[in-house]
């Protein structure tokens, strides 16, 4: 969904979907390292080798889950060196 040129606040959550925001700063001038893992219904972010947020849903989970979105909030952002990978958990030793 677009978000409209001036528009302020959050957008509109499309119905049936859920979205959560962890506000932070960050110095706009320096590059970081940001990590998403989901496992199972979790999904567990981090920037700079530091946890920043943690989220627990059904939806994660779900078997027809294809994407998952970056936003800025209406700011330019920039990703470098982006890697997606698919891993499974090792077993318990």
């Amino acid at each position: 969904m677009a978000r409209p040129e001036g528009a302020t606040g959050e957008p509109p959550t499309p119905k049936g979907r859920k979205n959560v925001s962890f506000p932070l700063s960050l110095d706009p001038e320096a590059w970081h390292t940001f990590m998403l893992e989901t496992v199972g219904d979790t999904m567990r972010a981090s920037i700079d080798g530091k946890p920043v947020a943690f989220l627990q849903s059904p939806g994660i989970a779900h078997p027809m889950k294809s994407k998952v979105e970056f936003g800025c909030m209406g700011k330019d952002g920039f990703f470098d060196d982006l890697k997606i990978w698919s891993a499974e958990p090792s077993g318990a030793k």
